[in-house]
C-alpha cells in the first residue's frame, strides 16, 4: 500500500486513511499561547504532578482576567472579536498539492487540490499552515491594504468608510504582519497613521453626541474605533454625573430595606 507525506505535519500516512488526517490536520487549533509557560520541577515531582501544577497555575493566571481582544499580533482565543476576526477569509495560493481534498474548493471538480490553486481559507486555518521553513501556500494581500488603497488612507483617513471595507480593519492589518510581506512596513505605517488621523474626530463625537441618536456616527467605523466611541461616550456620562452631585450619592443596602420591610409587616396587626 503506497503511502502519501501530509504536507501539514510531515507524517507519512496510509493512502486510505489520507483523508481524515488531511481533515484532522487542519482543523486541529494550534495553541500557540501555552508556550511561553514555564514551570520549575522540584525534586521527586513526576512530569504528571509537574503538568498538573502548570494547569493549575494557568487557570488561576488567565481564567478571571478581563477578556479583551489581542493587540496587534497576538491573539486572545477567549475573546469574541478575537474569534470573529480569525474568521476572515484571506486570498492564498497552493505551494504544493493537498491529496484528495478537492471538496474543500466548491469551484473545483478535481479529487485533489493542485499546486498554485488560487482560493480563499479562513484567517486562523491561513497562520496553521503558513510557515517560513515549509512553504505550504503563499498569503496574498486583501485589496484595502495594498498600495492604492494605502495611498487613499494616507490623503485623508477620515473619509473612507472603514466598515464597509471590513469591519476589522485595524485587527486584520496587524494579523497580515504575521505573514512575511516586503509590504508590511508600509501596512503598520498605514495603520498607525489612519488612527491617528481618525482618533480625534472619533473621540470628539463621541463627546458631542451626547442623548442622541449616534447610529449614524458609528456606522462608518471600524469595530475598534466602536469600543472607543463608546467608551468616550460612558466617561461623559459619569462626568456629567458627577457635576450634577449624582456619582456619589448614598444609597440604603437592599439588605436593610428587605429588613424594614419586615419590621413594617411584623407591626402591622
Amino acid at each position: 500500500m503506497h503511502g502519501f507525506k501530509c504536507p501539514v505535519c510531515s507524517k507519512s500516512v496510509a493512502s486510505s486513511e489520507m483523508e481524515v488526517h488531511f481533515i484532522m490536520c487542519l482543523s486541529k487549533p494550534r495553541l500557540s499561547y501555552n508556550g511561553a509557560l514555564c514551570f520549575q520541577k522540584g525534586d521527586g515531582d513526576s512530569d504528571l504532578q509537574q503538568n498538573r501544577l502548570g494547569q493549575e497555575r494557568q487557570m488561576d493566571t488567565h481564567s478571571y482576567l478581563p477578556v479583551q481582544p489581542g493587540v496587534g499580533k497576538e491573539e486572545n482565543f477567549l475573546s469574541l472579536d478575537d474569534i470573529l476576526l480569525s474568521h476572515e477569509r484571506l486570498p492564498v495560493r497552493t505551494e504544493c498539492t493537498f491529496p484528495r481534498l478537492g471538496f474543500l474548493e466548491k469551484s473545483s471538480d478535481t479529487q485533489d487540490i493542485p499546486e498554485g490553486l488560487k482560493m480563499e481559507l479562513p484567517l486562523w486555518l491561513s497562520k496553521g499552515l503558513y510557515e517560513r521553513k515549509r512553504r505550504v501556500l503563499s498569503v496574498e494581500l486583501p485589496k484595502v491594504y495594498r498600495e492604492g488603497w494605502r495611498t487613499v488612507f494616507n490623503a485623508d483617513p477620515k473619509v473612507v468608510d472603514l466598515h464597509k471595507m471590513g469591519p476589522y480593519y485595524y485587527g486584520l492589518g496587524s494579523q497580515m504582519l504575521h505573514f512575511d510581506s516586503p509590504e508590511n512596513p508600509d501596512i503598520a505605517q498605514t495603520l498607525l497613521q489612519t488612527f491617528i488621523g481618525r482618533f480625534r474626530r472619533t473621540m470628539d463625537s463621541s463627546q458631542n453626541a451626547y442623548n442622541e441618536d449616534t447610529s449614524m456616527l458609528v456606522e462608518r467605523l471600524d469595530c475598534l474605533e466602536k469600543v472607543l466611541f463608546r467608551s468616550g461616550q460612558i466617561g461623559l456620562h459619569s462626568f456629567q454625573s458627577w457635576e450634577k452631585g449624582q456619582a456619589s450619592q448614598l444609597t440604603a443596602s437592599s439588605l436593610v430595606l428587605n429588613y424594614r420591610k419586615r419590621k413594617i409587616n411584623e407591626m402591622q396587626p
